[in-house]
């Protein structure tokens, strides 16, 4: 058994280890009204901070949706023994994702970091003695309407996003098998509770429509001379995104007084899947400098199309403790990602009821 286990888990991982890349771009169409020098140069100015922050951050927007993927599974007891044993309850988790890329952001240089919330209902049955399973369900528009407002600015860069009609669906289901079983060290104070190795596997598919205000400012040549010229543009758009993920996973656990119970050990996340980005819209480009100060030098359009995919491993350290009070159980936990593990963190709360 322990050998067939390891070998799925095996195939599994490598199967979903090779990652898609990033495709397509912007293109910005410039009508031109007064006659630039060189309307070719004026096309790549206004694309390159488009381009610069989708290339920038490819992988770490999907890579943080992904990552928040696989919270959902509150369980602080190694085993749960075969039905009519079972247990349900909920679980919200929150985490984000190389944190530190915010402080860098600039117009040259726009990274930011990315993450998300995860609050599933779960339910899990023994099927053995020693094996068990956990499945998870998150609808996001069950129990929130997204409508926000984001903005900010880099240099000449300003923009402004609303997200609305948002949908994110999560599904998953973990099989954990007790690799060693639970063993009494000192009667009613302490007890080792055991080894388990596990397998998760998540999906998530998310939709949201998007509108966006951007303004760029940047030097253009009319006549041979500079003059600085902003384009604004106003974009409708969506995002849709299908991510897979697999993930072995090994938990050591402690038991002290029956009441409280310690879990702590590795896994490693295997990601697959796109996260798309489309967005057209119209624009102008206006002088800022005399003599073209609120002259529109041109008319645009902007067409915006990316697909990212995340990383293909996330490796991860958990530690959790859950305190029993009969049936009930309040579960937290806190997982660090051990690529990045001074600005990356997941954290999450649950309750749950085990009969």
């Amino acid at each position: 058994m322990k050998t067939r286990l390891f070998f799925l888990m095996l195939i599994l991982s490598v199967a979903l280890y090779f990652p898609m890349s990033l495709h397509a771009g912007t293109n910005i169409t410039i009508n031109d009204l007064v006659g630039f020098n060189d309307p070719a140069q004026v096309k790549a100015d206004y694309e390159a901070f488009i381009d610069g922050f989708f290339t920038e951050n490819e992988e770490v927007i999907p890579s943080g949706l992904a990552m928040v993927n696989t919270l959902g599974y509150p369980n602080g007891k190694s085993t749960i023994k075969p039905f009519p044993h079972f247990e349900f309850g909920v679980a919200a988790g929150v985490g984000i994702l190389e944190y530190g890329r915010y402080e860098d952001f600039s117009e040259e240089n726009p990274t930011i970091p990315f993450g998300g919330i995860n609050a599933a209902v779960h339910a899990g049955t023994g099927i053995t003695e020693r094996l068990d399973v956990t499945v998870k369900f998150f609808s996001l528009g069950l129990v929130y309407k997204v409508d926000e407002s984001f903005d900010d600015e880099a240099g000449d860069v300003a923009y402004k996003i609303r997200v609305k009609d948002t949908e994110v669906y999560s599904v998953g289901a973990k099989f954990r098998y007790n690799l060693l079983p639970s063993i009494t060290i000192v009667p009613l104070l302490l007890s080792f509770g055991g080894v388990s190795v596990n397998l998760a596997f998540d999906y998530m598919k998310g939709d949201t429509k998007i509108l966006m205000e951007m303004s760029d400012t940047e030097s253009v040549l009319i006549g041979g001379n500079p003059y600085d010229a902003t384009a604004t543009y106003n974009n409708e758009g969506k995002i849709e995104w299908n991510l897979y993920s697999v993930t072995p996973e090994m938990l050591v656990y402690i038991d002290l007084l029956y009441f409280i119970s310690l879990y702590t050990g590795p896994s490693v996340s295997f990601n697959y899947g796109t996260f798309d980005f489309t967005m057209k819209g119209n624009g102008d480009i206006t002088g800022v400098t005399a003599p073209f100060t609120g002259v529109q030098l041109a008319t645009s359009t902007v067409d915006i199309d990316y697909s990212m995919s995340p990383y293909a491993m996330i490796p991860k350290w958990t530690l959790g403790i859950e305190f029993n009070i009969l049936m009930l159980k309040l579960q937290a936990e806190v997982t660090s990602i051990l690529n990045s593990p001074t600005d990356s963190v997941m954290g999450q709360v649950g309750i749950r009821m085990q009969f």
